[in-house]
């Protein structure tokens, strides 16, 4: 069977089965079998969409398909972020002698050199607001950032830290909502003004 990505619609399917077919007489059940039309399932947009638990049939006159676990694509990961700097020296000092990332040049296709600041399995990668690198954001702007870093250092030591590097804490430490759970949260300012979060997982 080919593969198939689509989307319930009201009171329709569209089908992308090398080419678009659009076909109505719609039934939809559950991998048990049980009809899912009588819950109301011709009033939701999506049924099943990236958990592979829903099969859908739908038949007419020239085209019968079965569709089992209608799932569509879904981002895995950060890989890296872009941050548009006024001074890119400035920029790797900071991260690299306060934050402890590690800046790495690379060479893109076109041949230059560029920075990169890598930690964990990420990383930034710098542009130059004077000669930003295309593709690039509509309005690029140093300072415009809010980022949230994880840390398995306590809030404590960083405090501590950052008064020697004599970075001023706007902020914390401060209760905040993560991504997987609760932190516990500082916050200061790179030497664009771009946000700095720095947290613990609690």
């Amino acid at each position: 069977a080919p593969e198939v990505f689509g989307r319930l619609r009201v009171p329709e399917i569209d089908l992308m089965i090398k080419g678009r077919h659009r076909v109505a007489g719609l039934q939809v059940r559950d991998p048990a079998g049980r009809d899912l039309q009588g819950a109301g399932a011709r009033n939701v947009e999506r049924v099943g969409h990236g958990l592979g638990t829903v099969m859908i049939i739908v038949h007419d006159q020239s085209l019968s398909v079965l569709v089992e676990g209608l799932q569509m694509p879904q981002v895995a990961g950060l890989d890296h972020l872009v941050l548009t700097v006024a001074d890119i020296d400035r920029t790797i000092v900071f991260y690299r002698d306060v934050l402890g990332m590690v800046a790495e040049p690379f060479h893109p296709a076109d041949g230059s050199t560029r920075w990169a600041l890598k930690f964990g399995a990420q990383k930034i990668n710098l542009h130059a607001a004077d000669a930003p690198f295309a593709p690039r954001a509509a309005v690029p702007m140093p300072g415009s950032a809010d980022l949230c870093f994880l840390t398995d250092t306590g809030l404590e030591e960083w405090q501590a830290h950052l008064a020697a590097c004599r970075v001023v804490i706007e902020q914390g430490p401060v209760a905040r909502t993560g991504a997987v759970g609760p932190i516990m949260s500082i916050y200061l300012r790179d030497p664009d003004g771009n946000l700095i979060e720095l947290a613990n997982l609690v």
